[in-house]
């Protein structure tokens, strides 16, 4: 009985709170966009409660990130009849673990994720990607940023 009391309260999962998320990138296509910011909110609320966390609105312990840097590069080749273009998204994000109001850890995550195929990156009012490529890369800074924080 004693057992099961105690492994009933080990598997409680610790709540945390999704603080502040900010775009601070200055140029390129997602330059001030608040869309991309609720995306990177929702993405954060999936992965936080994929590794077992209970995401709740007011947590003393709170992940804040900061998304400072996004390029593509695009790179064509052309042999005769064949073409190929390849795109990469590279993707540079900060994260904050906060707890109690101050700054315990932070994180700083580069993360990339290629498209073989050309597409144009539009996010609609609800904050979805409508790249895969991109889509990827924000996952992938998302993962590792709370890895990385060691929640």
């Amino acid at each position: 009985m004693a057992i099961a009391l105690c492994l009933s309260m080990s598997t409680v999962a610790q709540s945390v709170s999704i603080g502040k998320v900010t775009n601070s990138i200055k140029i390129g296509p997602l330059a001030g966009n608040q869309a991309l910011v609720f995306g990177i909110e929702n993405t954060l609320r999936q992965i936080l409660q994929y590794e077992g966390f209970s995401v709740v609105e007011d947590s003393d312990t709170k992940v804040n990130v900061e998304f400072f840097y996004f390029d593509l590069k695009k790179t064509s080749t052309q042999l005769a009849v064949f073409g190929s273009i390849k795109e990469e998204y590279q993707i540079t994000a900060r994260g904050y673990l906060v707890k109690d109001g101050k700054t315990k850890k932070k994180a700083t995550v580069t993360e990339y994720a290629t498209n073989k195929s050309k597409s144009t990156i539009i996010i609609d009012k609800g904050g979805k990607f409508s790249d895969a490529a991109l889509d990827s890369a924000v996952k992938k800074v998302c993962f590792e940023i709370i890895k990385q924080l060691k929640l």
